[in-house]
């Protein structure tokens, strides 16, 4: 697994940032929690930054993820290899109460996060990448040439085509002058 290069701070921002989640214990007072968590646009003061994209921000009660935990949650959910769960599961772990997800693109970089206290970054985690195959796909509906007479058929359709709206340009516009001049000629009449 080919993990992207971080800076240096885990709590710096970088331009163009992908991949990422930072994921925040929160101990904080139950109503400002809950109000963090029903309203996405609200964590921005918590962080300390403007948000570009909220919907790339989740609060919640680790509790309500019931028997599939938190650690399945980042993994089969976001897409978090499990060897840097399995890294992390101390500071995962520890989280008891609410946690903030804090995924790349949510933040518009470059931008220092300025948590305010009861936040506590407990990972940097980065997104499973798939390998990448560049190996040639072969099939019989590829294989053969296309020889000239099929190559001229197919242009000769096309020509024939042009040809076609010229003829009906040409129509046109000379309906067009007749009916102008049926028109002039009644206006004339009257």
């Amino acid at each position: 697994m080919t993990t992207a290069p971080i800076a240096p701070d885990p709590l710096q921002i970088r331009a163009g940032e992908h991949g990422t989640l930072r994921v925040f214990d929160v101990d904080l007072p139950d109503a400002l929690a809950t109000k963090l968590a029903s309203l996405p646009f609200e964590r921005e003061s918590a962080l300390g930054v403007p948000l570009a994209d909220a919907a790339r921000t989740e609060m919640f009660d680790v509790a309500s993820l019931g028997d599939l935990g938190l650690g399945r949650y980042l993994h089969e959910g976001l897409g978090i290899a499990e060897e840097q769960i399995a890294e992390n599961s101390k500071a995962l772990g520890n989280i008891a109460g609410y946690v903030l997800l804090l995924r790349a693109g949510a933040v518009a970089g470059p931008a220092q996060l300025a948590p305010i206290e009861g936040l506590r970054l407990a990972a940097l985690l980065h997104e499973e990448r798939a390998q990448l195959s560049f190996e040639k796909i072969y099939s019989s509906s590829t294989e053969g040439i296309l020889t000239p007479a099929a190559a001229a058929d197919a242009s000769g359709t096309v020509a024939q085509w042009g040809e076609n709206l010229r003829l009906l340009r040409r129509w046109l516009g000379l309906l067009v002058i007749c009916g102008l001049a049926v028109t002039a000629l009644i206006w004339s009449l009257t």
